[in-house]
């Protein structure tokens, strides 16, 4: 072992700095902890919307059970019928946010992204998929994915059929239905765009 000037032991190579080998591979590294940082990130906007969507969905299904348990307890299961094809943002305590309202007629379906809105023209309840979700939405259309950059519900009366009396279909209750089925998940291998 030398000894340096002080008097402390070293090793036989100077202490230079880094060796282009070293260098490589601690810029490699960051380069490869950025790449799988800046994917995640990018992720995370479009499941906070997917998750306040089905959030929001959650709270106006929990609203409409509420009203729907309220009317059958006080036996007013014609009133109950009456709520199809009704707004159901009715239910809730407080329309979110992104709640544009009740409109007649929308010209530019699309204009606002990340927002819910009741067309009256066909009693829907429509929610406008934004930004880096508009690729993972898809609904279907005659067995074919489709995105159509929107998902809509709307509020229906559900029969079922009783068999074992013979007499026909019997009222089961009110149910928010997707207008057409829906999927929130990465985009198929082929998609098709109307």
């Amino acid at each position: 072992m030398r000894r340096d000037k002080k008097g402390f032991c070293s090793p036989g190579r100077k202490n230079g700095g880094f060796t282009l080998f070293e260098m490589v591979v601690v810029i490699s590294s960051i380069v490869i902890l950025y790449m799988v940082a800046e994917q995640r990130l990018n992720e995370l906007p479009a499941a906070a919307e997917r998750a306040n969507f089905y959030a929001i969905l959650e709270q106006i299904k929990t609203g409409m059970n509420l009203e729907m348990i309220t009317r059958l307890a006080s036996r007013d299961t014609n009133g109950l019928r009456e709520l199809a094809g009704t707004n159901p943002m009715q239910f809730m305590l407080e329309p979110p946010r992104n709640y544009r309202g009740e409109l007649d007629d929308v010209t530019d379906r699309n204009s606002t992204r990340r927002s819910w809105y009741y067309e009256k023209t066909t009693g829907e309840l429509v929610y406008v998929v934004g930004g880096p979700s508009i690729d993972d939405v898809w609904v279907t259309i005659a067995t074919i994915p489709v995105n159509l950059g929107q998902i809509r519900f709307r509020l229906e009366n559900v029969y079922k059929n009783d068999v074992s009396t013979n007499k026909g279909s019997r009222w089961q209750g009110l149910q928010l239905l997707p207008v057409r089925q829906y999927k929130w998940e990465r985009r198929p291998e082929t998609p098709v765009e109307i």
